[in-house]
């Protein structure tokens, strides 16, 4: 077989003539190989049945659109705001900003904390602590506890990864909403990290493997004395319903502990220019769109246009409908 040099780091996508001695994808795809590739374990994530990844991905939607309402949501009143606790719009801005600013640099310290030690005890505090801060809000009467409850809520609504915008009007509701995603994540959510060992992936000849599906492929996987990698073991039985509900996994409590790599590895990437141009792209846009937010109340409400707070929050329909339909 002609030997060829590989660039290392490549790997192997596709096997249109059989070769690679790994998992398969299935259903029309033999010739897809599954990297990475899943364990014997019934409980790895890429052996999930279809319906068990759909209620995760619900879980993720339900985190997202309940802690983005708390934190988020309209700067159509901000005039109201201003009127009933006695901030200017400039410090009601301000505090919206350093709530930005704590949303980007607390992955620093939550993302880590989640590959660490598990994603779901992160997504269950990280609603909690929104919800006690929703709770806190109505009674900010000085700009020192509006900046310090928008810090804490950009921190511990880091995880969120968006952009969020302030509310003080429906907090209680936020607060409601917040209480409801908490206990619809805890009976719902799993933990998603999980432990693979390492499975390289070997191209043989193939002639053993011509014409083979992948059910016969598991079983030449057997006798060639190679671990079958990635086909589910029968007498393996997976989680029960109450061990899902476990808030930490003693597997992500007993790894080696690297947090200080993982907190120290984006800043390192920000010696890469590209990643410097990205990053000033993105967030260019981003401060524009939030300059559109922070001036909406102002400009709308007043002459000549002089809309409803209900008038100025429908200027947000459009995006959300482009939004959907993109």
């Amino acid at each position: 077989m002609e030997e060829t040099e590989i660039v290392p780091g490549t790997i192997h996508l596709v096997d249109l003539e059989d070769r690679i001695h790994a998992r398969h994808a299935g259903r029309g795809q033999r010739d897809v190989v599954l990297v990475p590739q899943p364990s014997n374990d019934p409980d790895d994530p890429l052996n999930w049945h279809r319906w068990r990844k759909h209620v995760f991905s619900t879980c993720i939607c339900v985190y997202t659109l309940m802690v983005g309402i708390a934190s988020a949501a309209i700067y159509s009143v901000l005039v109201p705001i201003s009127q009933a606790t006695g901030l200017t719009l400039d410090d009601l801005n301000d505090g919206t900003g350093y709530m930005f600013l704590m949303f980007g640099w607390g992955c620093l310290f939550w993302q880590p904390i989640a590959v660490q030690y598990g994603k779901r005890p992160v997504y269950l505090f990280s609603t909690l602590a929104t919800m006690a801060i929703m709770v806190w809000v109505p009674y900010t009467k000085t700009n020192g506890q509006w900046i310090g409850s928008k810090l804490l809520q950009g921190f511990f609504g880091a995880p969120i990864e968006s952009l969020c915008e302030i509310s003080v009007t429906d907090v209680y509701w936020c607060a409601i909403f917040c209480a409801i995603a908490f206990v619809f994540l805890f009976f719902f959510m799993e933990e998603t990290n999980f432990q693979r060992p390492a499975n390289n992936i070997e191209v043989t000849d193939n002639v053993a493997f011509e014409g083979k599906t992948p059910n016969e492929f598991s079983t030449i996987e057997a006798s060639s004395g190679t671990p079958p990698g990635g086909f589910i073991s029968k007498g393996q039985k997976s989680k029960s319903y109450l061990q899902k509900l476990r808030v930490f996994e003693k597997e992500q409590l007993k790894k080696p502990n690297e947090l200080k790599g993982m907190i120290l590895r984006p800043l390192i990437f920000l010696t890469f220019p590209v990643v410097v141009f990205s990053g000033v792209t993105l967030g260019s846009h981003l401060i524009y769109f939030n300059i559109l937010n922070g001036t909406a109340s102002l400009i709308l409400s007043s002459p000549p246009y002089s809309f409803k707070s209900s008038f100025v929050g429908l200027s947000y329909v459009s995006p959300l409908i482009g939004i959907t339909l993109g």
